[in-house]
């Protein structure tokens, strides 16, 4: 969860109406202490931004709605919150990756960042005859590979969906790769 907020100040002559502010995802939460700013005043717009289930660079836009008094129409202003989305821990390896036509058992570990981390993997599962899945303890579980059973008609890779203990990442996907 981040907390963070955006100063703005109302540059124009006449007083601004703020109408709707509309984030780009579900995962932020705006918090706007009043709806109308006069001229010269600043106000600050909190928000909260649950990252919880994203890793890496992220990022949120946030579309404000007003209208300035004596002017017609609505106006738009765009304010943009970018992160880099540290994870509690990773898996090992990162992707599986199997070689078509060959039976293959991958092992996938979940390593915590801290030592002392409690996250264990609850479940893990994968819905495709091609592959099972078997969770082998509270941090590791093998995917096998059936290739008589292999039918590629989709675009995106499969994965493998794990679920963690972990409150910012609860489910995960592992990407599944066959190479010919």
């Amino acid at each position: 969860m981040l907390d963070g907020r955006f100063e703005l100040i109302n540059q124009a002559k006449n007083p601004v109406r703020m109408i709707q502010i509309v984030p780009s995802c579900r995962c932020t939460e705006i918090i706007v202490p009043k709806e109308e700013i006069a001229p010269d005043e600043t106000i600050s717009i909190k928000f909260k931004w649950d990252s919880a289930g994203v890793r890496g660079v992220q990022g949120n836009r946030l579309t404000l709605f007003y209208s300035e008094e004596g002017r017609n129409g609505l106006r738009s202003l765009e304010l943009y919150v970018k992160g880099n989305v540290l994870p509690a821990f990773d898996f090992v390896p990162e992707r599986i990756e199997f070689s078509d036509g060959k039976m293959e058992t991958k092992t996938i570990k979940l390593v915590p960042h801290d030592v002392d981390s409690d996250i264990i993997i609850e479940e893990a599962a994968y819905a495709l005859a091609a592959f099972k899945v078997e969770k082998l303890g509270d941090r590791e579980f093998t995917v096998t590979f059936f290739p008589g059973e292999w039918v590629n008609d989709s675009e995106r890779p499969p994965s493998v969906a794990v679920k963690t203990n972990s409150e910012r990442e609860r489910h995960c996907a592992i990407p599944i790769f066959v190479q010919k």
